[in-house]
């Protein structure tokens, strides 16, 4: 039988199950931000418009939500984000296809796709890289935690 992708409108019940089930990688980004995982992954849903939110099932198991979001209905910037669960490392070069075509579709509303993410999360920098995001500027958003910036411009 052949694998399955879905995706489909997270729901409060992917929430749960994704903040007890958070990779290690994502804990790590949202100490960076001080952040708590259910708040920010609810106001990121929030932020994020019909069509551009995203919970990912791979043969049922949820693998992350994920979307992008602008801070109004007009800006030309986007902020791409996404919160995974362990599950999601073993199935990432599936993903990376799907997600080239999420990528251009999220150009087609935002011209410029930017946001940060922890200096620590190698994996998820490189596989941005690959996507083809250019890193840029560091921060820190709480002091001694470092982000890089990352950037798509059509």
């Amino acid at each position: 039988m052949a694998a399955n992708v879905v995706f489909r409108p997270p729901t409060a019940a992917d929430v749960e199950y994704l903040v007890g089930h958070l990779r290690q990688a994502e804990r790590n980004d949202l100490q960076a931000m001080a952040a708590d995982a259910r708040q920010a992954l609810t106001q990121s849903i929030k932020l994020s418009p019909a069509g551009f939110c995203y919970a990912v099932e791979y043969d049922g198991e949820l693998l992350c939500i994920c979307g992008c979001g602008a801070l109004t209905l007009i800006s030309p910037v986007g902020f791409p984000w996404l919160v995974g669960t362990p599950a999601l490392d073993r199935h990432a070069v599936k993903l990376t296809r799907l997600s080239r075509r999420g990528i251009k579709t999220m150009l087609e509303r935002w011209p410029t796709l930017c946001n940060y993410i922890d200096c620590r999360n190698t994996r998820t920098l490189a596989w941005l890289q690959r996507l083809g995001f250019a890193l840029g500027e560091q921060k820190e958003v709480v002091p001694g935690y470092p982000m890089v910036k990352f950037e798509m411009r059509v």
